[in-house]
């Protein structure tokens, strides 16, 4: 009996390494096999015709025009250094029809146009709209909102919880809120036991992955692996024995 049950114990444990070794084993080679070559080095002509692919998709997708549109502004974007954050800069952003839209802090137009960049882009017709906040105002919400959400979700509170995300929308001038569990009772729970200012934008719903869930499909692979393996060898071993 005791025989027995060491050569059960000694068959799962050889049993579970031998079905983790080859669940690993075909799951890399199933990633070697998808794996795409690496891309090789297009010509002028292939280059050029991509392109033109692409902007064929986002004309058809955006609207006529919206390629070239969004070429110059990516363009007259590069222009502006990194970092840029002046007081009267509000952020940047694409319009709907492909062209750069800066954002100008309506108090301080004139500081704006007395900036060589800004008045550069200005001049070649780049559009431009009044907003209420500075990028580095909304830059500091957002990086107050996030301190905050972080305690207050260590401190076990269920409003910041619900958040799985904090970040900023250039085009409403706001930091956004983004809730797992979106409602009215969610957004007025924030507001009250987390944060509430008049700068604080739109809360947005967000679906985000629990860790943990759900359980790897490899898991379940090792298990069954597992299953029929000791059952074999241990059935093997019981009719050698009889």
């Amino acid at each position: 009996m005791k025989k027995n049950l060491a050569i059960a114990i000694m068959l799962l444990v050889i049993s579970f390494a031998l079905a983790l070794f080859i669940v690993i084993l075909v799951h890399d080679i199933q990633i070697r096999i998808r794996m795409p070559a690496p891309p090789r080095e297009l010509t002028r002509e292939e280059s050029a015709a991509l392109d033109a692919e692409i902007d064929a998709q986002m004309d058809a997708e955006r609207g006529e025009g919206f390629a070239a549109n969004h070429r110059i502004a990516t363009t007259q974007l590069e222009r502006l250094p990194a970092g840029f954050g002046p007081d009267f800069y509000g952020g940047v952003y694409i319009g709907d029809d492909g062209s750069l839209v800066i954002l100008i802090v309506e108090s301080k137009l004139e500081y704006a146009q007395s900036h060589s960049g800004i008045n550069s882009l200005l001049n070649e017709g780049v559009r431009y709209r009044f907003v209420e906040y500075s990028y580095t105002e909304i830059n500091v919400a957002f990086r107050e909102i996030s301190r905050i959400v972080r305690e207050k979700s260590d401190a076990g509170c269920i409003y910041a919880r619900n958040v799985s995300g904090v970040g900023i929308d250039t085009s409403l001038n706001r930091p956004m809120i983004h809730l797992a569990e979106y409602n009215d009772d969610m957004i007025t729970g924030f507001r009250l036991n987390v944060y509430d200012s008049s700068m604080l934008g739109a809360f947005k719903q967000m679906d985000f992955i629990r860790l943990g869930e759900p359980v790897s499909i490899l898991s379940i692979w090792v298990f069954i692996l597992w299953g029929i393996l000791f059952t074999a060898t241990y059935g093997i071993y019981l009719m050698k024995k009889s």
